[in-house]
């Protein structure tokens, strides 16, 4: 049976404190729902710009993909083609990226052609082209522009041959290169002679001149990869780990999810070992190229960083399995925590409690993620979708005139007019600093606070004001 329920109280890493900071009618009132099932195996991987559709695949028990369509609010089994041509459970595909209109990109399994990479549009598969007749298990077209009009993705750029067998040669799809479809023509974006399996595009830009994702090597360490007008830079793993052993105990791997909405930043997570991962930003430089790419370059966060959002917002997970999380203003809080300091959220009981958050819409109202689902003595995930929409009750109570002015420079904080006390709070809610009334104006020194992001409170006799600061 599949569940469409509200967004729960107690979701976990929620900053209850902070939450206690304000009273709900001075915030937008939003309501937060959750969209998942249980049937349908898998983690929604993309969600449209304009929020309409989601997209995702199972690659541990079904290999098969499922389609969401905010209107129907259903999700749909999505399979590969028979023999015949027609859908059938049990050939694997995945859906990678959906655009506006519900056209989706990844690849499927054909009786004919084997794994190609294709476009699936009204329950039907269409092939793209690709560069060799052969391909590699690795091929896809994993993102589609919003109007639907470019695709990007990886295939074989050349066939291998073996002799693994004695007397025969077999012959399979070689590393895969990053290319581009446009008006059904598949075109290579670079000349570059990838090793190992080759390459994996995650994000592309609008116009598809910027790509992320990774690049291996030919001992299997990936490295973090960015594409720009047809360079490669690799960050933090420039040469393989076998190359230089006192640096790398035995391998590396990472790779960059996704690009900030500016195309500015590009951000992901970087593993030295098998006991260690870190997440990853990176600032683009207007002179892109490798030597501009220096460990030192590469800024360590708290969080793996996998979908780009607006004003240097990123969304991502919690190191080693954690829940979503949002990286703001250099700091780390969960998806939760975030929206209910932003907004005043009418909740009801959920039992879906989001993982990473693989995509996020224009707007940074529609999520992408999944939920872990006990099954057969163990675990699985399944498919969520997180939506928030304003609240039909509408915007909170409007502050009265006369309402106090806030100016924030150099970390001091000054309040002109009528007020009846300025609070500062920490991210967690503890209440740092405060000011009783005032009739005139009042000045709070926030650089004895420390460095860091703070939320400021002012209240009057008929009204509240609550602004973010940075303290340097």
């Amino acid at each position: 049976m599949k569940n469409y329920l509200l967004l729960a109280t107690a979701l976990t890493g929620c900053l209850a404190t902070a939450q206690n900071i304000f009273a709900q009618d001075e915030r937008p009132k939003m309501i937060a729902t959750f969209y998942f099932t249980q049937e349908i195996p898998g983690i929604v991987q993309a969600v449209s710009d304009n929020g309409r559709y989601a997209v995702g695949y199972d690659e541990l028990t079904t290999n098969a993909s499922f389609i969401w369509d905010r209107e129907t609010k259903e999700f749909v089994d999505v399979f590969g083609v028979d023999e015949e041509g027609n859908m059938a459970q049990g050939y694997s595909c995945a859906l990678q990226d959906v655009a506006d209109d519900g056209t989706a990109v990844g690849y499927y399994q054909d009786a004919t052609l084997g794994i190609v990479p294709g476009i699936y549009k009204d329950g039907t598969w269409t092939p793209l082209p690709t560069l060799v007749e052969k391909n590699s298990a690795a091929v896809s077209a994993m993102c589609i522009s919003p109007d639907g009009s470019l695709i990007g993705g990886q295939v074989s750029g050349h066939i291998a041959t073996s002799d693994a067998l004695p007397g025969q040669t077999i012959e399979t799809g070689g590393a895969t290169v990053p290319v581009l479809w446009r008006d059904g023509m598949i075109e290579r974006i670079d000349t570059i002679t990838y090793l190992g399996q080759g390459c994996r595009i995650n994000d592309m830009s609008p116009d598809g001149t910027m790509m992320c994702g990774w690049a291996e090597w030919d001992d299997g360490t990936r490295s973090p990869a960015v594409w720009k007008d047809g360079k490669m830079v690799r960050l933090i793993g420039t040469e393989p780990a076998i190359s230089n052993p006192d640096k790398w105990e035995e391998f590396y791997e990472g790779q960059l999810y996704c690009f900030s909405r500016d195309l500015t930043q590009v951000g992901g997570y970087f593993s030295a070992s098998q006991y260690s991962m870190e997440g990853i930003l990176w600032t683009i430089p207007e002179d892109f190229s490798q030597e501009n790419a220096t460990d030192e370059s590469v800024q360590i966060v708290e969080t793996a960083l996998t979908a780009g959002g607006n004003d240097g917002k990123f969304f991502g997970g919690g190191l080693l399995g954690g829940g979503g999380t949002v990286y703001y203003d250099g700091g780390v809080t969960s998806l939760m925590s975030y929206y209910r300091m932003m907004f005043d959220l009418t909740t009801e009981g959920s039992t879906a409690s989001p993982a990473a958050i693989n995509d996020v819409d224009a707007e940074e109202r529609t999520f992408a993620s999944s939920y872990v689902v006990s099954a057969m003595g163990g675990a699985i995930q399944c498919p969520l979708v997180i939506c928030f929409d304003e609240d039909e009750t509408g915007i909170g109570q409007t502050a009265a005139n006369g309402e106090a002015v806030l100016h924030y420079a150099d970390n001091v904080l000054s309040v002109e007019g009528l007020y009846n006390e300025v609070a500062v709070y920490s991210l967690n809610g503890n209440r740092m600093l405060q000011a009783g009334a005032g009739a005139d104006s009042g000045n709070l020194d926030l650089g004895q606070l420390g460095a860091g992001v703070y939320i400021v409170k002012v209240t009057g006799k008929n009204y509240a004001k609550i602004q973010k600061v940075i303290v340097k």
